[in-house]
């Protein structure tokens, strides 16, 4: 019976997403907590220098980041990170300069990435998420 009800609702709600979504929209069913277990490194970041890449027909963004607190994995405050864009297309997380970011990240060889649909996002725009985090890992650990 709750699967069906979630079902339902879930199907409601995609019926009232406007048509003019794209395919890199998310929906966030999930709690921000749900992505601490699945994410090797949960960081606030500070974009310190970026690039556009260029691919075709879409760009991505390579940057050069600050860490400005560590919430999981083996960084330190104040390393500075590259991250490149996760793919070619219109789907990659866009940094900007000297903005303060929450993300969600991976290594990938030597650079990282971040997860896609992820609660990645500006760090004043998460902030709900952000403070949902801190309270969870403090309560759970970071290998939570």
């Amino acid at each position: 019976m709750q699967k069906l009800l979630l079902f339902l609702c879930l199907q409601s709600i995609l019926m009232i997403i406007p048509a003019t979504m794209s395919a890199c929209d998310c929906l966030m069913v999930h709690p921000v907590t749900s992505h601490v277990k699945t994410s090797e490194y949960i960081l606030v970041v500070k974009t310190m220098d970026y690039e556009r890449e260029e691919f075709q027909p879409a760009s991505g963004v390579r940057a050069t980041v600050a860490v400005l607190e560590v919430l999981k994995g083996n960084v330190s405050v104040g390393q500075k990170m590259r991250f490149d864009a996760d793919n070619p297309s219109n789907c990659s997380f866009r940094f900007e300069k000297d903005k303060v970011y929450l993300v969600f990240a991976f290594k990938k060889k030597d650079h990282f990435e971040v997860y896609h649909c992820s609660f990645s996002g500006d760090r004043q725009l998460v902030e709900k998420q952000y403070r949902q985090l801190k309270k969870y890992i403090k309560r759970k650990g970071t290998s939570a």
